[in-house]
C-alpha cells in the first residue's frame, strides 16, 4: 500500500537552514546501518522519525509492548535532514506506519511555518515516490521550555499541516499542545528535564498516553 496525498540544531547561533550541513548527523545514520547489519531490520515495523524528543524516549520499545517499534530519530534533525535521510532510515524495514515528531528544529534555525509546511509535503511525497509506508502519524511540533519564544511559528506550522493531514486518511496528525503546554500559554515544566530543553520521564509518559491510541488505530 501507499501513502496517498492530496494537492495541498540547536548549534552555533550563527547557523541556520541555508548553511545547515546536510551531513551533520552521519554518524549516527552509519550507527543504524551497523545495527541494521548485525542485529537485522524486521519488515513490518511501526518507525519512529525525527529529533531529539523521539531520539531520547529511551523506553519506547516497552511502552509499545508487544509492537513492532524502531526509534530512528537522530540527534536534533530537522524534517528536512529527515528527508535527506529517508532512503538510509527506511529501505530496511518496509513499515507499516510511521511515527514523526520533527520541525521544532526548523523553526529555531530560522524556517518560517510556510517553509516546515513545504518539507513536511515533500517528506510524504517521498513516502508515496519510495513506497516505504502506508500510514503516517505525526505528532504536532511543541516546544520545550528553551524554545518557547519560537511558539507562536510552531502554532502556524501546526495548524498548516493539520490541514493536509485532515485532508488525506492515511496521515494522522496528533495535537499534543494541551499535553506540554499550560493554559497560560508556557510548557508546563514538570513534563521536562530540568534544563528545559527535552522531556522527562512523566513527560513521555503522558507523550506516550497521547499517541499509542492511534498508533494501534492506525497499525
Amino acid at each position: 500500500m501507499i501513502l496517498l496525498i492530496g494537492t495541498f540544531g540547536w548549534g552555533c547561533k550563527n547557523t541556520n537552514m541555508e548553511n545547515l550541513d546536510p551531513n551533520r548527523f552521519e554518524e549516527e545514520i552509519v550507527e543504524f546501518e551497523r545495527e541494521n547489519q548485525y542485529k537485522g531490520a524486521p519488515t513490518g515495523a511501526i518507525v519512529f522519525l525525527g529529533g531529539a524528543h523521539i531520539k531520547n524516549w529511551s523506553t519506547l520499545s516497552t511502552d509499545f509492548t508487544g509492537m513492532p517499534v524502531k526509534n530512528r530519530a537522530f540527534g536534533d534533525a530537522t524534517l528536512r535532514e529527515n528527508i535527506h535521510y529517508f532512503r538510509r532510515l527506511l529501505d530496511p524495514f518496509q513499515a507499516e506506519v510511521l511515527v514523526m515528531n520533527a520541525g521544532a528544529s526548523d523553526i529555531v534555525l530560522n524556517a518560517s511555518a510556510e517553509d516546515v509546511l513545504k518539507s513536511f509535503n515533500d517528506f510524504v511525497q517521498q513516502i508515496v515516490i519510495s513506497n516505504r509506508a502506508s500510514r503516517l502519524v505525526y505528532i504536532s511540533i511543541f516546544p520545550s521550555p528553551d524554545q518557547i519564544s519560537y511558539w507562536p511559528e510552531m502554532k502556524r506550522a501546526n495548524e498548516l499541516i493539520k490541514a493536509v493531514a485532515d485532508q488525506n486518511p492515511r496521515i494522522e496528525f496528533v495535537d499534543v499542545t494541551q499535553e506540554f503546554i499550560g493554559s497560560n500559554g508556557q510548557p508546563i515544566e514538570q513534563m521536562f528535564d530540568s534544563d528545559g530543553s527535552g522531556l522527562n520521564q512523566a513527560g513521555y509518559a503522558r507523550l506516550h498516553t497521547a499517541i499509542a491510541p492511534v498508533v494501534e488505530r492506525m497499525f
